[in-house]
């Protein structure tokens, strides 16, 4: 792939500004610890945190590095924040982390895979 060009998906043209990229990625953190019971949080972590790592190479094969890392470390500094919210939201749930872990995909990483089957080598039709 060329820098700058579109990243191609299914067909379709996507176009993602820095400032979309940097805002989706810091909002999608402070959802992730704002939102998620104790409990499935720790659970889910170690495939959060996975998931980062792969979206970090990602961003830097497609030259969108920079972005990425500056919305990380935003999502970051906002953690003081985001625990207070937390603490909130969590205090007014009204379903336990029991109820809702059987409804989480088990398989999410290979969803994920095929929900962004980006076509970076057009000869192959994938990754």
């Amino acid at each position: 792939m060329i820098r700058g060009e579109p990243i191609q998906w299914r067909g379709f043209e996507i176009h993602q500004t820095k400032a979309a990229l940097g805002i989706g990625q810091r909002n999608a953190e402070w959802l992730y610890l704002k939102n998620t019971p104790l409990w499935i949080l720790l659970r889910t972590l170690p495939g959060h945190v996975f998931y980062n790592l792969l979206a970090t190479a990602y961003f830097a094969r497609t030259g969108r590095l920079g972005a990425f890392i500056a919305a990380k470390a935003a999502a970051a500094a906002g953690i003081p924040r985001m625990l207070a919210k937390r603490a909130a939201i969590q205090k007014k749930a009204r379903v336990g982390s029991d109820a809702i872990w059987p409804l989480l995909e088990r398989r999410w990483l290979a969803v994920k895979r095929r929900e962004k089957a980006f076509v970076l080598d057009p000869k192959r039709g994938r990754l």
